[in-house]
């Protein structure tokens, strides 16, 4: 399955500013979207992720900086980064609007293409990196699906079983046990051996036969012996 691409906004009311950048940023791999107004860029941005927003800082009815301030009020937008696009001069108190806005940068008209390149670079990678996190997040969660799926079919198996399956952690402690078809009992685990070791330290040491038949006595009965020898040391 190919990946899907990353996406910028261009929001600029003059169509000549949106057609020069959108020339800028072209590469393989990005889309370029834009809007002509900030309600339309709104639309979009309800609709896309994107991984940056390019505002012009001059447009009527809503400015970029009022823009910026509704994307920061909504929980959908307020992680889109944005870097204001402006004519105006370096003005420190436009710029400290900007960034009061929620900008993390901004270009100054005349665009240089080495600066918006390397800029655009910036946040073309970092939304790479979301994409491939995302991605790798959605794998997990089917493999959790998947895993609790094949889980509650081997359940609803053991249950039905006519033999007991019993579920042991790594220190070979009873953790589960299914009473099967039969209905084994459950009461043997608790009694016997919940939270103790299966097999306890030295059992292949000589004067441990007794162990086997305590265990063997645990057990309900009829007892189903299996078809195989306990190799002792000392030839029990």
């Amino acid at each position: 399955m190919p990946d899907r691409p990353i996406r910028f906004l261009i929001v600029d009311d003059i169509a000549e500013n949106i057609l020069a950048l959108e020339a800028l940023l072209r590469r393989d791999g990005l889309l370029v979207d834009h809007a002509h107004s900030a309600t339309e860029a709104l639309e979009l941005m309800l609709v896309h992720d994107y991984a940056l927003a390019l505002l012009d800082v001059h447009m009527p009815d809503t400015d970029g900086y009022e823009l910026a301030e509704l994307m920061r009020s909504t929980e959908r937008t307020r992680g889109v980064p944005i870097i204001f696009v402006t004519a105006a001069e370096r003005d420190e108190t436009r710029r400290f609007r900007g960034y009061e806005a929620g900008a993390v940068d901004y270009i100054f008209k005349p665009v240089d293409p080495v600066v918006l390149k390397s800029k655009a670079e910036v946040f073309f990678r970092i939304g790479q990196q979301a994409r491939d996190l995302q991605r790798q997040h959605d794998e997990m969660q089917r493999i959790a699906h998947d895993r609790d799926r094949a889980a509650s079919l081997l359940r609803a198996h053991t249950d039905n079983s006519p033999l007991a399956f019993v579920t042991l952690d790594q220190d070979l402690v009873i953790r589960a046990w299914s009473k099967g078809r039969n209905g084994c009992s459950a009461a043997w685990p608790q009694t016997c051996w919940a939270s103790r070791p299966l097999i306890p330290a030295g059992w292949t040491t000589t004067g441990q036969p007794s162990w086997r038949a305590g265990w063997r006595r645990a057990m309900p009965r009829p007892v189903i012996r299996p078809n195989c020898r306990w190799a002792m040391p000392n030839g029990a």
